[in-house]
């Protein structure tokens, strides 16, 4: 019998023998930029859902666990530096990262309509905010090399006039027709990307912390939008399993 096992399980068999994985050099991410009054209209709704949001990561404790999209709490380079910093503090410790491919394409309406709700403590979207969570995930665009092939490249100046863009513009328009997936780029994604991940922010969270409080803590855990990074006391290496939300940790 032949067994056709997915390159993630062989991986993860690798992993588990001491092997060492060859990390790909690029990664391809799809950026769509929102139009100017679009991008105008997204950034007052996120001026408007971040403290919000931030309020609910504060009372949940999630607050040193979600580091990306956030504002006032640095950037990036301090983030790793102070992980880099924790690992030597604890020596002897076991480091796991994750990073997820294809994270913003892969986003469940279901999951972020849902969590939307949780975050507003409502039970329905208001009117408004249901019209920018649809413009979000059936959302519309143009692929630029298919335009620049059209009208060529812009050059800092408007592309083109109503009429262009009925007769040119508008059969090159795509539309996401899948159940998952939102645009990267816009100033709403990455608020809508964290507000999809408070149930396993929160679940993971709940089962590490079901391990007790020591100095240090046994598992330490951030996440920087689609990277996780875990690691632990070396005796309390542990696998951690996560189906649809569901996280298990059990000690190796």
């Amino acid at each position: 019998m032949v067994e056709n096992r997915s390159e993630s399980a062989q991986y993860l068999d690798l992993w588990k023998m001491g092997g060492f994985l060859r990390l790909p050099t690029t990664k391809h991410r799809d950026i769509r930029f929102a139009s100017h009054t679009d991008s105008a209209i997204y950034s007052q709704y996120a001026a408007k859902l971040n403290p919000i949001y931030e309020s609910y990561i504060e009372k949940m404790s999630l607050g040193d666990v979600v580091l990306a999209y956030r504002s006032g709490i640095g950037y990036n380079v301090p983030f790793a530096k102070s992980l880099i910093d924790e690992i030597k503090r604890r020596g002897n410790c076991i480091v796991m990262c994750l990073d997820v491919s294809g994270f913003f394409d892969n986003i469940s309406h279901k999951i972020l309509k849902n969590n939307l709700c949780e975050v507003l403590d409502t039970n329905h979207l208001s009117t408004d905010l249901f019209k920018i969570y649809t413009r979000l995930t059936k959302y519309e665009y143009v692929l630029r090399e298919e335009l620049e092939l059209k009208l060529g490249k812009s050059k800092g100046k408007r592309l083109c006039g109503i009429d262009t863009f009925r007769t040119v513009v508008r059969p090159l328009i795509k539309r996401n027709t899948h159940k998952f997936g939102i645009p990267q780029g816009t100033p709403l994604s990455g608020l809508l990307a964290n507000i999809s991940m408070i149930n396993f922010d929160r679940v993971l969270n709940d089962k590490i912390s079901m391990y007790g409080l020591r100095n240090p803590p046994i598992f330490h855990r951030s996440r920087y939008c689609a990277d996780s990074l875990r690691f632990s006391t070396k005796r309390w290496n542990a696998w951690m399993r996560v189906d649809h939300g569901n996280c298990s940790i059990e000690k190796a």
